[in-house]
């Protein structure tokens, strides 16, 4: 009796603990896949906000370069900086489509929107200003004012922009230290581990029992 007892203590706890094991390497697993995840969100968010911030600098300090180069009596300069001019736009219109699709996958609707109606339309308007100016080689007072006012919005709306992408970065990556209590009750019941659920039995006020949970936990 005592070996058969032996042999079905051997085979359950063989059988339970290669259980056991391969749901602790289950949960490890998701574990990691979840942290994967969230790193490469907080990644490209982050990465979004350099290569925006980057691009429309270059493009905003272009347009400025070449409307001063017209108030002075320097043809090489502005022949230079109407270049520069020309390649930030060519460099902005490559990336807009980037920057349209990243912003509603990776921000919201809202922040796609802004991109639109307060950066990118703005800066078709005053390029067409600018290009005419550039055509006739001169440019008037008025014209200069109207531009650089332009500008000046379009300059505060990116780094609004910017500072949002930015914050968004920190709440995801701040995401993967943030735990959450969950209560003893029928919404979170399913999200208790079979170990946690073991030890609620044996808890006389099953009410104020509840866990702390990692968001990485699968």
């Amino acid at each position: 009796m005592s070996i058969i007892t032996a042999i079905v203590g051997f085979l359950l706890t063989g059988v339970l603990g290669n259980y056991l094991i391969q749901k602790w390497q289950l949960r490890n697993w998701l574990t990691q896949q979840k942290f994967s995840s969230i790193e490469k969100e907080y990644s490209e968010i982050k990465e979004l906000a350099e290569e925006f911030s980057k691009i429309s600098n270059e493009r905003l300090f272009s347009m400025r370069a070449v409307l001063y180069s017209l108030k002075i009596n320097d043809k090489q300069l502005h022949k230079t900086r109407k270049n520069e001019y020309r390649d930030s736009i060519k460099t902005w219109n490559q990336k807009y489509g980037y920057f349209s699709a990243k912003l509603p996958f990776l921000m919201s609707q809202l922040q796609t929107q802004y991109f639109d109606e307060q950066i990118h339309k703005q800066l078709v308007a005053a390029s067409s200003l600018l290009d005419n100016a550039i055509s006739n080689k001169s440019s008037t007072p008025t014209i200069n004012a109207k531009i650089e006012n332009i500008l000046i919005e379009v300059n505060r709306a990116c780094i609004k922009l910017t500072n949002e992408i930015l914050q968004a970065a920190k709440r995801k990556h701040m995401s993967i230290h943030k735990e959450t209590k969950l209560p003893y009750d029928s919404h979170s019941i399913e999200k208790y581990s079979i170990w946690q659920l073991i030890k609620a039995l044996f808890i006389k006020d099953v009410n104020s029992f509840s866990v702390v949970r990692s968001p990485l936990e699968p």
